[in-house]
Parts: C-alpha cells; structure tokens; sequence
C-alpha cells in the first residue's frame, strides 16, 4: 500500500495540491496560519474545522466548484450549507435520507 492510499482522503488532496504547487507543509501552515505539525497531523488524518477547510481551501487555491467535495472529504459541512439548511428545516428531510 503507498503512503497516499494509507492517508485519509482529504490529507490525499492536501498532499497532491501542496505538491502541485510544490510547497512544502511549512509552507502550507504559513500561509493558513498554523504549525508545521497541525498540517501534518491533517495529511495523516486528523479532521480539521470547517474553518481551517476553508483556509487551506484559500491557500491551495482550490476553484469553487470543488470545495464541496474537499469539506465532504474532511468530514464537514460548509458554513453556508449550515445555514441554508436551518433556514429550510423541512430540507433536513431530504439530507436524512441521503445519510441513511
């Protein structure tokens, strides 16, 4: 098994994108505002925050149309899918039978 099958999903994306722009995960933690070792931890699995997903989403420059797919892949729902869902709880609805 290599080590990017062996990290968690959204550490695989981190990983590639980091290594597109052929930054190093120092380079990562400066720019999101974090140690070295968080980023780490992150590449190795470790679920970060809705926010942090945001910022490193920033960072990496990753285009809008797959952010939804980066927070799917870290485990967190994006700030405005929160908020549209409780403005609309009959929605909740449909998000259940999706999770079931």
């Amino acid at each position: 098994m290599t080590a990017l099958r062996r990290r968690a999903h959204l550490g695989a994306l981190m990983l590639a994108a980091r290594r597109a722009l052929r930054w190093s995960q120092t380079d990562l933690a400066v720019s999101v505002g974090c140690a070295t070792s968080h980023v780490s931890a992150m590449e190795r699995g470790k679920r970060p925050t809705q926010r942090m997903v945001a910022r490193i989403c920033d960072a990496l420059r990753v285009p809008a149309t797959e952010r939804a797919h980066w927070y799917a892949a870290a485990g967190v729902l994006p700030q405005a899918l929160v908020e549209a869902l409780l403005a609309r709880p009959e929605a909740w609805e449909r998000v259940r039978e999706v999770l079931r």
